[in-house]
């Protein structure tokens, strides 16, 4: 006699890989940001680019969907871009002390 297996006992859900949201990374954003506000032109570009592309490599290799990891990068730059404002913001703060 053959044993009957239940089909619903058998399924596994697909795994699904959960970011942490790369916005809320704020010693990345920060470390990030004071690099790019000591480097100019090309130097600055090229570090960002390091950067952009050293985070979705690592979350392609997590197997992260690619239209996620545009998602996070997107907000991830707009947090260094958040955090460059300031920063040049209050540079020269203190000086008015």
């Amino acid at each position: 006699m053959k044993e009957k297996s239940l089909p619903l006992l058998d399924w596994r859900p697909p795994c699904q890989v959960v970011v942490f949201p790369l916005n809320r990374r704020v010693g990345k954003i920060r470390r990030t940001a004071e690099l790019l506000v000591v480097r100019n032109g090309k130097s600055a570009e090229v570090y960002w680019k390091q950067v952009v592309s050293g985070i979705a490599s690592q979350m392609h290799r997590a197997g992260v969907p690619a239209d996620v990891v545009a998602f996070e990068i997107q907000t991830f730059n707009e947090a260094v871009q958040r955090e460059l404002v300031w920063l040049c913001a209050t540079a020269g703060g203190d000086d008015a002390a």
